[in-house]
């Protein structure tokens, strides 16, 4: 694979992770009724088998390994948020925390109080995938800066780095 495709690839994942997005917001929003387009393992998402795929060919002592982790982690966060979110959604995550003034208004306006929750963890969601497009862009850059020598120890892309107009 060369550069150019590694970087297609990344494009395309992130404007999976896009959409992906928006049909979690969807989801919050109660446009969808049920989540069977939203993927919520993070192993399953076009940008979870893209890290997959370039992360287990990516030499460990290269110099993105660090940037291609915190992507991984950022996003294993993202979608454990979006669990929480099921969770709550399904009325399997209202209990969750619940203690002193929070119970009492759980248990006088369970409703709001399950509505606000999935909203806060909405908003945390936004935020992470905002930290996880600037670790993409990051990400980004680095393989356009490192080129061929970030695979050449696992033979993954050959020496041919993109030159200007590519």
């Amino acid at each position: 694979m060369t550069q150019k495709a590694i970087i297609v690839g990344l494009h395309d994942a992130k404007k999976a992770h896009l959409r992906w997005i928006s049909r979690v917001e969807d989801l919050v929003g109660n446009a969808l009724s049920d989540s069977p387009l939203i993927e919520s393992s993070a192993t399953e998402c076009v940008l979870g088998k893209w890290l997959i795929s370039e992360f287990k060919s990516l030499d460990r002592n290269s110099k993105i390994y660090t940037s291609f982790a915190t992507v991984d982690t950022l996003h294993k966060e993202l979608h454990d948020l979006y669990l929480d979110i099921l969770a709550l959604k399904s009325g399997k995550g209202q209990n969750k925390m619940m203690f002193g003034i929070q119970k009492i208004v759980l248990w006088w306006h369970p409703i709001l109080s399950v509505s606000s929750q999935i909203k806060k963890k909405y908003h945390l969601l936004k935020d992470k995938s905002e930290e996880l497009f600037a670790a993409l862009d990051v990400l980004e850059g680095a393989i356009s800066m490192h080129g061929a020598q970030i695979f050449k120890y696992t033979g993954k892309v050959a020496s041919n780095a993109m030159g200007p107009g590519s």
